[in-house]
């Protein structure tokens, strides 16, 4: 009987943590675009 609920529990952290690897890498690569179109701005218009 105690089985279940571990289980489960688990099931639910990985699924969070993939949740919240899936976010930030999400917003690292809005942040590398952003730097990105910065600096290739600044360039074109230097």
């Amino acid at each position: 009987m105690e089985q279940a609920p571990y289980r489960r529990w688990r099931v639910t952290a990985f699924t969070l943590s993939v949740a919240v690897g899936a976010v930030v890498a999400i917003l690292l690569a809005l942040i590398v675009v952003l730097v990105v179109v910065g600096v290739v701005s600044s360039l074109v218009a230097a």
